[in-house]
């Protein structure tokens, strides 16, 4: 037994003095929290330790700590008590003895209310991390709110974590997959003239930036926030605007894919310190280049040329001339697979981008004017355009259901009325891309699968 009375019975000769003295335990010792106080210069031994004093004087004051709030009784409470002694004494010339802290805030039920077992309010947090993932359980603390807050704990938001960050990532990197070659994930930015790897490029280079900004003033919601919203701007816009281009192959397909692979292992990268397992695995699977992405030094910071400052304000306001769009598109009831003839936005935009609004409002042609208006009116053109691209999805909605793959293409035969069949035709090519199709063969025959479009009723067979 290691506690007083039985300690003292223990003595034994000193070394140091030839076993002339003996040894035994101090009397009094100073309180445990001492030696928490010197935490900013105890690693060094001062003031014992051989040149300790220049140590100290180089590495005093810590550069950061961190801790609970009910530790501004305890350890912050001891940390500013020791530096204040030591100033006493001349050993330094400042008090404080950290230059950054985040002082942590307590985590309730999803209440308010604080956990104990007598409430019955305990969450076990290895039940949340099986569940969910350990990353999950991180990045929600990370983005829910400021770090001194409190932080009322509710499953919901550790799931929607999942679904709205996580689970977009590794679809990002399923379809990456889907169309990527042997080769490793570029370690430089690729050189391409299309708009929307342009914009990419940028938005992460921007996102670099601020992410590296908020990290190096502690500011660790703001970085998190910046990541998942870069996330989901890869998914919904640049992957989702993409799709056609990765079908085509080619130059161009081959260029989506470098960029692709290269900012998915740039993402990897500033995820690692928030996400370090889901970061690990999206670099191993893009093959970065290391073992782990935990051996990669950390990005770089670079000044956003002004031609990229430019695209990215282009495309923010091009979204929102698109949001309009699609608002005036709900409130008449038209449907976005329905083509029209025209939009009119308030900026004058590039071909490029005009391209883009286009393929997304689903209109012929995108005018500058006054005001944002979306042409509505229809003719019989216009309806037949219409009738091919519902065509068209209800073919893929069709292979999905058939567990095909991009990878998959077929042979298509058709049973349609005279007037569709005479649209399809006028777009062979465009339908014959979109739906990954070798031929499309018109039959007067019912075929396996019954579709209707708009009341107008079909029947397909895929062959492969």
């Amino acid at each position: 037994d290691m506690h007083r009375p039985f300690i003292d019975e223990i003595i034994w000769p000193c070394k140091k003095c030839d076993g002339k003295g003996e040894m035994k335990r101090v009397p009094e010792v100073a309180d445990c929290w001492f030696d928490s106080g010197s935490m900013p210069f105890a690693q060094w031994g001062y003031p014992h330790a051989k040149d300790s004093n220049s140590q100290l004087k180089e590495h005093y004051p810590a550069d950061y700590i961190s801790e609970a709030i009910d530790q501004t009784r305890g350890w912050f409470y001891t940390l500013l008590a020791v530096a204040a002694l030591l100033k006493k004494a001349g050993a330094i010339k400042e008090i404080p003895p950290y230059k950054n802290v985040i002082c942590l805030g307590h985590i309730n039920d999803k209440h308010g209310q604080k956990m104990s077992k007598s409430k019955g309010n305990i969450v076990d947090p290895w039940e949340i991390m099986n569940k969910y993932g350990a990353d999950a359980l991180r990045l929600h603390f990370y983005i829910a709110n400021q770090p001194g807050e409190p932080k009322n704990f509710d499953e919901n938001d550790v799931d929607q974590v999942v679904k709205k960050t996580l689970l977009i990532l590794m679809n990002v990197m399923i379809f990456y997959e889907l169309y990527q070659d042997k080769a490793e994930a570029s370690r430089i930015a690729p050189k391409s003239d299309n708009v929307l790897d342009k914009w990419v490029l940028a938005l992460l280079q921007q996102t670099t930036n601020e992410v590296t900004d908020h990290l190096e003033h502690y500011e660790i919601t703001e970085a998190g926030r910046k990541l998942a919203d870069f996330v989901t701007e890869l998914s919904t816009w640049y992957v989702r605007r993409s799709r056609d281009r990765f079908k085509s192959g080619g130059k161009d397909a081959g260029l989506a894919r470098t960029t692709l692979g290269f900012v998915l292992r740039q993402v990897a990268i500033l995820l690692a310190p928030f996400t370090p397992f889901v970061a690990d695995e999206v670099y191993s699977r893009v093959r970065g280049g290391f073992e782990s992405v935990h051996l990669e030094e950390w990005l770089k910071q670079n000044k956003l040329s002004v031609e990229d400052a430019q695209l990215l304000d282009d495309m923010t306001k091009a979204r929102q001339e698109v949001e309009i769009a699609l608002a005036q598109r709900a409130a008449v009831g038209l449907k976005v697979r329905q083509v029209l003839g025209s939009l009119t936005t308030t900026v004058a935009f590039d071909d490029d981008i005009k391209t883009i609004i286009a393929d997304e409002v689903n209109v012929q042609e995108v005018r500058h004017g006054t005001e944002t208006k979306l042409d509505t009116q229809m003719n019989d053109e216009l309806k037949s355009l219409g009738l091919v691209r519902e065509f068209t999805r209800q073919v893929n909605a069709l292979r999905k259901e058939l567990k095909l793959t991009i990878k998959d293409k077929v042979n298509l035969v058709v049973q349609v009325p005279d007037q569709l069949k005479s649209a399809i035709e006028k777009q062979l090519a465009e339908v014959k891309r979109a739906v990954i199709a070798e031929s499309i063969e018109f039959s007067d025959q019912a075929q396996e699968h019954k579709i209707e479009l708009n009341e107008i009723k079909i029947s397909i067979t895929l062959k492969k």
